[in-house]
């Protein structure tokens, strides 16, 4: 590389002129020329081998895996080489996988294939971006961006992988370049080659869509500024313009038949609109500009995680840069040296395109994002170059100034302009030196971030779908898959990003079968792995992440084998198979029916999990959902399990088994004792709860065993009302959570205390709770032992925190606003400290009904220790199934009940299986036994729903009362503690 040229006397135009010519002849000028190609050229060979070498380099296995993006590149390539080509593919633009068939048709249809057609378009892209700079600055600083494209780790990351962005900055800048060369021949032919290039521009990727506008804002900023000139070219420009409309024309008309194309992606990474869009885009703004210094792109994918473009050194060289491009293009006319003047328009080329072509990621969501900015590359590294020019320039004038040059005399003989040959060799290592530094160290950031950080990253494999990838090479190979897909069983960790798996299958399909190749039944059948296990029914397969255990506790003596899955010498998952085998291992029987669909067989608990082991009695027409409630035994649910069956209906089959699994996190500071396990079935999207059938009798929820602590779970315990006050020695009131400051009179008011051991003993103290109005009357007043019968406060260790659900009942008589305070006591009701008032809420009135109702169907059936049952409605007509059944019971109390009981309407179909159930609380909650007055009657609406599959017939209707706690029913005197009061038509 003639390093002469970036002297003060180059110019553009002429990265010769200016040279110092041998007086004797022309051999010395032409030995001269020869010398400087002759660096020249090893310098751009040097720079496009050290290229080569990062986006090359051990490609096979780094990055790992496949991304789904890539796959279904991979794919569309497939469907090149099948001899279905398009002109578009989805929202993909089509260049890259046509070059990418190409390079199949040598390596084969593998990931490595689609990732050596980008790291040779990021090579490809080194050359032109070396030709860009150039053309409009001269050798020096088209040598020195071609080095810094090449040694970008940005560019480096985005070469290395098979997706279509790493097309754009190469035919971006090989269009510039021919057209700022077209702009000094003035030949037509170059125009029209330039402007070829530049529409084709629009196959690579969608950020190219800007790059028209970029040139279009450039000739309006250049007839502002430099009118002459640009008017001199501006029918060149019109001429490329013409040249790019007509490439563009294929993908033109296409456009018109499928405007998705042109709006489709745009619309789903846009920002929000209305109100939220100007905050959106100034905070883009500023995250788009700070890529290139302060914080770069977050995605693994595209970059070394929040790595900006530059490293500091050559940061400070990038503004440099910019400062120096600022002044080309902002200096006035009139103050213009030449060289200026000629790098005004290239100046104002290169700050243009940095602006427009950075907006793609300003106006977009994941900002800032590195295939987005891609065109901006060019502009940036334009300017990395020209600021290392004029450093390098800068510091050869401070070189050439000799140092007596201010008390040399006037009569002294001029100073050879070109120096001794010690200055000159000097003045070569100096500038060499220079560049050298800033390459080097552009370059060494790139190989270590990248082959070390990069690669030994644990975010990198989870990043291209690794285990996904290794996944879809098993099952390629697998004879269960290739002959019985309906028996695979795939984590649905595969599901979202199924492509990766997908692509290695896609050749073992039919051809038939190849337009599906994305469906899920395509690879097999879904599962949660971790949630809902299904069982075999013939020899299965199972591909799962990690180490599959959850699949393997649930398949127990099912399982024949299994083996890891691996990738490289990294396990990246586990394969099992299995058969069919009975359930009598599992857990204990349980043997209830939830609607028409499940069976729970068994289940299986421990002090973590619930495994429930279910049998499908018919395939539903939606998602069940499964709950695990964890209550005390005064019915407090204090922990909840609950999901969606992770196991797609759609794939059910009838007397097939599946587990689902339920993890239990009771709260921190649950003291010891025996909790209670209850399960259910019921639908997400409305909440509506499958009836429940156990042992032939309807029931709430079903039992399915009990959970036996015997220490307090750990952990920091939470409160809503910090307190924090000495109640008793030893022992203060950490607070208090307070479910509802308003309460129905009559019904229990929800409280949660925290108790915390302040001292090394106490003794075993009882809380009472009085809830008073402000004359001090108290309308309701609970006491027990601190911390619960199971665990006395005596029994806690130091620094013990215990929560403590308790229920406040409130005189159905009460309402206004009341106190609740509270006291410790010993066992024989000796007062421990002073009570302390910890909370208000206020008491809402009930309306009572004391006029005796007329229902139309008359009763008289007693509830023991509730009321009587004096009647129901009940419209006469002919019902449908969905439809609902409105039944209206009507009560005469017998006065507040001993437990907040929950009433159940059943409708029963001649095997008494239960095909409608509506269970709740009286008058849908709002009045609950506890809250009854002696001798008032209540109207208690139900709208019990028709089963969807219910056959035509006649169905009797059953109604009564249980505790919720324990499911027992309230007696009656009649047959299971029930009551027929009629029945139903459905036609």
């Amino acid at each position: 590389m003639s390093l002469r040229c970036i002297a003060p006397q180059a110019h553009p135009c002429n990265p010769h002129r200016g040279l110092t010519f041998d007086p004797k002849g022309r051999r010395s000028l032409v030995s001269k020329l020869r010398n400087d190609r002759v660096w020249e050229a090893a310098a751009i060979a040097a720079v496009l081998l050290a290229a080569a070498a990062l986006r090359l380099v051990g490609l096979a296995s780094l990055p790992p895996g496949l991304f789904q993006d890539e796959a279904i590149n991979g794919v569309n390539v497939q469907t090149i080489l099948a001899g279905a080509p398009r002109i578009y593919y989805g929202e993909r633009e089509p260049l890259f996988m046509y070059l990418a068939a190409l390079v199949t048709l040598l390596l084969g249809p593998t990931p490595l294939a689609l990732r050596v057609t980008a790291a040779l378009s990021g090579v490809v892209g080194v050359a032109a971006a070396g030709a860009f700079g150039r053309q409009l600055f001269g050798r020096t600083v088209g040598l020195l961006t071609a080095a810094g494209v090449a040694a970008s780790l940005w560019l480096t990351v985005i070469s290395r992988i098979g997706l279509r962005a790493i097309t754009l900055p190469a035919v971006e800048c090989l269009g510039l370049a021919l057209l700022w060369r077209a702009t000094r021949t003035g030949r037509r032919r170059d125009f029209v080659l330039s402007g070829a290039v530049l529409g084709f521009s629009l196959y690579t990727y969608l950020a190219a869509r800007f790059l028209p506008f970029a040139l279009a804002a450039f000739v309006v900023v250049a007839l502002v500024v430099d009118r002459p000139r640009m008017r001199r070219q501006l029918s060149g420009f019109v001429v490329a313009g013409i040249a790019a409309v007509v490439v563009c024309l294929p993908l033109g008309v296409y456009a018109l038949h499928r405007p998705d194309m042109l709006f489709g992606r745009p619309d789903q990474v846009a920002l929000p609109g209305g109100s939220a869009f100007l905050p959106a885009l100034v905070a883009n703004v500023g995250r788009v500009l700070g890529m290139i210094l302060v914080y770069g792109d977050p995605n693994w994918r595209q970059n070394f995680s929040g790595a900006p473009v530059f490293d500091p050194l050559n940061g400070v060289i990038f503004l440099v840069g910019l400062v120096v491009a600022l002044g080309y293009g902002l200096t006035p006319r009139g103050q213009r040296r030449a060289a200026t003047a000629d790098r005004r328009p290239a100046a104002l080329l290169v700050l243009v395109l940095l602006v427009v072509m950075l907006v793609p990621s300003m106006l977009s969501v994941d900002s800032p994002h590195y295939l987005r900015t891609a065109g901006a590359a060019l502009p940036i590294y334009a300017l990395w170059a020209l600021g290392l020019a004029w450093l390098a320039r800068t510091a050869s004038r401070v070189v050439q100034r000799p140092a007596s040059d201010a008390h040399a005399s006037s009569l002294a003989p001029a100073p050879d302009p070109r120096g001794t040959p010690r200055r000159r060799w000097g003045e070569a290592v100096l500038l060499a030196a220079i560049i050298a530094v800033a390459v080097g160290v552009a370059f060494a950031r790139t190989g270590w971030t990248y082959f070390v950080d990069y690669a030994r990253n644990p975010a990198i494999p989870d990043a291209f779908n690794a285990d996904l990838a290794a996944a879809g090479r098993f099952l390629s190979t697998s004879p269960i898959w290739q002959n019985d897909r309906a028996n695979v069983f795939v984590t649905d960790d595969d599901r979202l990003n199924r492509a990766s798996v997908a692509f290695f299958l896609y050749l073992r399909l039919p051809p038939a079968d190849r337009a599906n190749w994305l469906d899920e039944r395509t690879i097999g059948s879904f599962f949660a792995q971790n949630s809902a296990v299904p069982l075999p029914v013939a020899p299965s397969l199972y591909v799962v992440s990690g180490d599959g255990q959850t699949t393997l506790d649930s398949l127990g003596p099912a399982v024949q084998r299994s083996t890891w899955i691996e990738d490289g010498g990294r396990v990246a998952g586990r394969a099992i198979w299995a058969a069919p085998a009975t359930a009598d291992w599992f857990g204990h029987p349980v043997g209830a029916q939830f609607g028409r669909w499940l069976e729970l067989e068994r289940a299986q608990v421990t002090a973590t999990n619930v495994a429930l082991r279910w049998r499908i009695l018919a395939v539903p027409d939606y998602q069940p959902s499964v709950y695990v409630h964890v209550q005390d035994d005064q019915g407090h649910t204090l922990a909840t399990a609950d999901q969606v069956v992770g196991f797609a209906f759609q794939n059910w089959r009838v007397g097939q088994e599946l587990v689902t699994w339920h993890p239990i996190h009771l709260p921190p500071g649950t003291p010891p004792g025996r909790y209670h396990l209850t399960a259910g079935v019921y639908r997400k999207e409305t909440g509506a709860r499958e009836p429940a059938v156990l042992g032939g009798q309807a029931v709430g929820d079903v039992a399915v065993g009990d959970l036996n602590l015997t220490t307090p779970v750990a952990g920091s315990v939470a409160v809503g009302h910090a307190v924090d006050r000495p109640i008793a020695p030893g022992l203060s009131l950490a607070g208090y959570d307070l479910g509802d400051t308003v309460v129905e009179a009559g019904t229990r008011l929800s409280l949660t205390l925290v108790w915390k051991a302040t001292g090394a003993t106490r003794p075993a103290a009882q809380a009472v709770l009085f809830a008073r109005t402000a004359n001090g009357a108290t309308v309701g007043e609970w006491n027990g032992p601190v911390g619960g019968a199971a665990y006395p406060s005596d029994r806690w260790p130091p620094d013990a925190a215990i929560r403590q659900v308790l229920d406040l009942p409130i005189s159905a008589t009460a309402s206004g606003p009341v106190t609740l305070t509270l006291a410790v006591r010993t066992g024989d009701d000796q007062p421990l400290g002073a009570p302390i008032e910890i909370a208000r809420a206020t008491v809402k009135a009930s309306t009572h009904q004391f006029a005796p109702p007329h229902p139309s169907h008359p009763l008289n059936t007693t509830f023991a220790g509730v009321g009587t049952l004096i009647g129901d409605d009940l419209p006469d007509r002919i019902y449908h199934p969905g439809d609902s059944v409105p039944v209206t019971l009507y009560w005469r109390s017998a006065g507040a009940g001993p437990a907040a009981y929950t009433v159940f309407v059943h409708l029963l179909d001649a095997q008494s299986h239960v095909v409608g159930q509506r269970d709740e609380p009286p008058v849908h909650g709002s009045r609950p036994t506890t809250s009854w007055v002696v001798g008032e009657y209540l109207a208690d609406e139900h709208d019990v729903t028709v089963d969807a599959k219910t056959p035509a017939g006649s169905y009797l209707i059953e109604i009564g009362l249980y505790d919720p706690r324990n499911g027992q029913r309230v007696a009656t005197g009649t047959p299971d503690n029930r009551v027929l009061i009629g029945s139903v038509r459905v036609g």
